[in-house]
């Protein structure tokens, strides 16, 4: 495995961490779920040095920046011109698929199995690297639920992992396996 390029990581570090500002993860700064998705997606290069371990790196911290981040066209725009010039257009093509888009069902509420779906179809036509950064992501977050999701959240949250697990496991054995960990664990808390 090639060492990454620890200046990219430093530079899109500080631009994540002021773009989430004061959002929490587990009652933690946000940045520290970025890290840890990163941490566990950069792994997967350890078993395919094939796999590109800057793309997995920059995709991993930036994985969540335009779908929390980017209220307005205008901040869109912003982060998309960082991340292009920081990265590269193959980088902002990988965050964009990362991205779920909003999507309403016929009562105007958000349509979250069909966001899922698009952005899982979107995933595919990705580089594998972009795979690895989906499966960390759910790894990371099948910890224990927040204590106000009911019996169905709590259901339908497990059924999009091993949803993310049937269509991206191919990339990465390591995190496939970590994954349904994860999923067979996750059923204590149904």
């Amino acid at each position: 495995m090639a060492i990454w390029n620890a200046d990219l990581f430093e530079t899109l570090s500080v631009f994540v961490a002021i773009e989430h500002g004061e959002q929490t993860f587990n009652q933690a700064p946000y940045y520290l779920h970025l890290t840890q998705v990163c941490s566990r997606a950069m792994r997967a290069a350890l078993e395919n040095p094939a796999l590109d371990v800057d793309k997995i790196m920059a995709c991993a911290l930036l994985h969540d920046v335009i779908e929390d981040c980017a209220n307005t066209q205008e901040d869109h725009d912003r982060i998309a011109h960082f991340i292009t010039k920081q990265c590269g257009d193959d980088i902002l093509q990988g965050v964009l698929a990362l991205s779920k888009k909003e999507m309403l069902n016929p009562h105007g509420d958000k349509d979250k199995r069909a966001m899922m779906q698009d952005s899982l179809q979107r995933i595919c036509q990705q580089s594998s690297e972009v795979w690895v950064v989906k499966l960390a992501d759910r790894i990371c977050n099948l910890q224990e639920p927040p204590s106000y999701w009911d019996s169905t959240k709590r259901k339908s949250y497990v059924e999009e992992a091993k949803l993310i697990h049937q269509k991206l496991h191919t990339a990465s054995p390591l995190l496939a396996q970590e994954l349904q960990n994860r999923i067979d664990s996750y059923r204590q808390y149904i």
